[in-house]
C-alpha cells in the first residue's frame, strides 16, 4: 500500500529580514565625503584606504570615516602620502 503525501507549504516569496546573516551597509552621511572619495584620490580600493587610515591612526567619526569638506578630505589624502 502506497503512502499518502504529506501537504507541504508553498515556498515564501520574499524571506523576512530577522536581523540575522549579512551586515546592513555602513549609513551615509548627506553631503560631505566618505572613504570611497580618498579612494579615488589615493588612486586605490576602499579596503586599502582604510587600511592606510589605520595605520595612520585617523580617528574615525562615528560608525565611519567622513570629511565636511574637500580641504579636509585632500589633507588627510596627503597624509597618507597621495
Amino acid at each position: 500500500m502506497a503512502k499518502a503525501k504529506k501537504e507541504t507549504k508553498p515556498a515564501a516569496k520574499g524571506k523576512k529580514d530577522n536581523g540575522k546573516g549579512k551586515k546592513k551597509p555602513a549609513e551615509t552621511v548627506a553631503g560631505g565625503y566618505d572613504v570611497n572619495d580618498l579612494a579615488e584620490l589615493l588612486d586605490c580600493k576602499p579596503a586599502s584606504a582604510r587600511i592606510k587610515l589605520r595605520a595612520a591612526n585617523v580617528k574615525k567619526e562615528g560608525k565611519g570615516y567622513h570629511w565636511e569638506t574637500r580641504g579636509e578630505l585632500q589633507k588627510v589624502a596627503k597624509q597618507l602620502g597621495a
